[in-house]
């Protein structure tokens, strides 16, 4: 599976042709979307759903500069979804890398990608239950829009097609993990 991201990446450095600068990024998101892995009813008559595509993420990586009118995004992160049930949590957790061709107007970037979510896995811990599954690594595409509030600090809308295919299962059983993500970022 690991071969795969060489690849991605490979591919990526060869579309960025030479490079004129790179920037470093620290990012972090509130994403919305997913097939409902788990609905958890509490003993106070409330209720939490854990969705595939949802909740947080934080990533780190690079920018290139391919040209005047391109861009060239790296980046290696987090991305979590957690649940608390009366008497513990639930957790489901992947390591997204992410590599994405953008175009450039004035405060504004778009295009897309593809994303390879690493070492993705569920796991509940409470009182009664006791459990990790594990998923293969997914690949999938994304798009993106950001837009440059400050020199140095933009905000992004950013769209994700993939999908979990469980490990080992007794019969095939997979997620969506399509979201909408809504990212805060700084390039310096």
């Amino acid at each position: 599976m690991f071969d795969l991201s060489w690849r991605v990446l490979a591919v990526f450095f060869l579309l960025a042709g030479p490079v004129s600068a790179i920037d470093f990024i620290a990012e972090g998101g509130l994403h919305f979307g997913g097939d409902t892995m788990v609905t958890v009813n509490n003993a106070d008559g409330t209720s939490d759903s854990l969705k595939a595509g949802e909740e947080l993420s934080v990533a780190a990586g690079v920018a290139f500069q391919a040209s005047e009118s391109t861009e060239i995004i790296l980046t290696f992160g987090m991305k979590k979804e957690v649940v608390y049930p009366d008497e513990g949590t639930i957790i489901f957790t992947r390591y997204p890398l992410n590599g994405l061709l953008l175009y450039k107007a004035d405060k504004w970037r778009m295009g897309g990608g593809l994303t390879y979510h690493m070492n993705p896995v569920y796991k509940v811990d409470t009182q009664t239950q006791q459990v990790t599954m594990d998923f293969s690594n997914a690949l999938g595409l994304l798009a993106d829009v950001r837009y440059f509030i400050f020199e140095n600090a933009y905000i992004a809308s950013r769209y994700t097609w993939v999908k979990y295919e469980m490990e080992d299962a007794p019969a095939e059983r997979s997620y969506s993990g399509n979201s909408l993500g809504l990212l805060v970022a700084v390039q310096f």
